[in-house]
């Protein structure tokens, strides 16, 4: 977590024990919040985690697409020599 998180959480759970005393729909809509809130960057790390992945996968594809281009370049640069 950074410590904007901290901050947040914080200040979060001051509200949470004032809207107790107040009116319990508060703090059933902080938790609320404060769950949304980790799940979205639960998602966010999960999908720049499969990015990196895909990206990775696809730059494999095409370095060996190149290496079979080039394989076959040099054969038929061999076969045209002799």
């Amino acid at each position: 977590m950074e410590a904007g998180d901290y901050l947040l959480v914080v200040v979060l759970i001051v509200l949470l024990v004032v809207g107790l005393i107040l009116n319990p729909a508060i703090p059933i809509a902080i938790l609320f919040f404060l769950y949304v809130h980790s799940r979205v960057k639960q998602q966010k790390s999960e999908n720049n985690r499969l990015a990196e992945y895909y990206k990775d996968i696809q730059l494999k594809k095409q370095d060996a697409y190149y290496d079979a281009v080039n394989k076959r370049v040099a054969r038929k640069e061999g076969t045209n020599k002799k």
